[in-house]
């Protein structure tokens, strides 16, 4: 299943790590194989830190809550391609052609043929994952575009990361969302190809964000502002402005804010439950006297 995740401010933050480690946990029950966090600052720097165990258990470890920067992409892992070791753990930073920054969950069958392609084309793939796999393919394809049109700006940068993970999409085979940036840009650029990913925009001490996730709950613990995401999109964003692009067209948008009526209350773990699936066996009887009401 595994579990993805990033938020953007406005600058850097001295807090940035107690907001990532928040959602880590969050995140939690997606995936307990490895903890990773990748922390990037303005002036393009990037931390990252990542290993085998569970957020509850690791983040004190890597240290997540005492890292800063403007921008935060973490991971948690249910081990499917790769073991479960510190190499094969998310995210993921490469630096072959360009240097990039990206994690993602859900499976890319086609792993090892694309392992095989892009080590074919000068790319040292360090791990069995099928996370660095997709880091990588926008990678390669980012350099390709770029080493012929020299973009300069920001926005030329990012019209060529679209146009790249609209190429590395058609060679994935299989259902994913991931997150992945240039260091040196304002934003990050969320992918969502058959796997769950929400998004949503709010404020609060640090200022305006906006956030995405493979979980509703941590989405919904930051702002109940939701960006429509549906299968087949990709979204660009920043901590203030966003833009929906399609996977597979010449398409971009911006859709409207939506305000979500549920509560975070309403679907985060209770405390006398030790699992979601506890949860949900035991909230059945409840659940089904609601719908009752409602229908009857």
């Amino acid at each position: 299943m595994c579990g993805v995740v990033s938020i953007v401010y406005s600058g850097n933050i001295a807090n940035l790590g107690n907001e990532a480690a928040s959602l880590l946990k969050k995140l939690e029950y997606r995936g307990y194989d490895s903890t990773g966090g990748a922390f990037i600052k303005e002036d393009g720097s990037v931390t990252l830190r990542k290993k085998v165990g569970a957020p509850s258990r690791v983040i004190e470890e890597l240290e997540i809550t005492k890292q800063s920067g403007f921008k935060f992409i973490g991971q948690v892992r249910w081990a499917t391609y790769g073991a479960v070791t510190d190499i094969n753990a998310q995210p993921h930073e490469v630096n072959c052609l360009i240097h990039m920054v990206g994690a993602h969950n859900g499976n890319v069958s086609n792993t090892d043929k694309l392992k095989d392609f892009l080590s074919d084309n000068g790319h040292h793939v360090v791990s069995d994952n099928d996370g660095e796999m997709v880091v990588h393919l926008v990678e390669h394809f980012y350099y390709g575009l770029s080493h012929k049109s020299k973009p300069e700006t920001n926005e030329q940068k990012i019209a060529l990361m679209i146009k790249a993970i609209r190429k590395a999409q058609k060679m994935i085979e299989g259902s994913y969302a991931a997150c992945v940036t240039l260091p040196e840009i304002p934003g990050v650029f969320a992918i969502k190809a058959g796997s769950s990913l929400y998004a949503g925009k709010g404020s609060d001490t640090a200022g305006n964000f906006i956030v995405v996730s493979s979980d509703l709950t941590s989405v919904l613990s930051k702002t109940r502002f939701l960006i429509p995401l549906l299968e087949g999109d990709g979204m660009y964003f920043d901590n203030e402005t966003y833009k929906v692009f399609s996977l597979t067209e010449d398409k971009e948008w911006v859709p409207k804010l939506s305000r979500s009526r549920l509560n975070i209350a309403d679907i985060q773990l209770q405390p006398k439950f030790h699992f979601f699936m506890e949860q949900e066996i035991f909230s059945s009887p409840r659940n089904i006297d609601t719908l009752m009401l409602y229908y009857f």
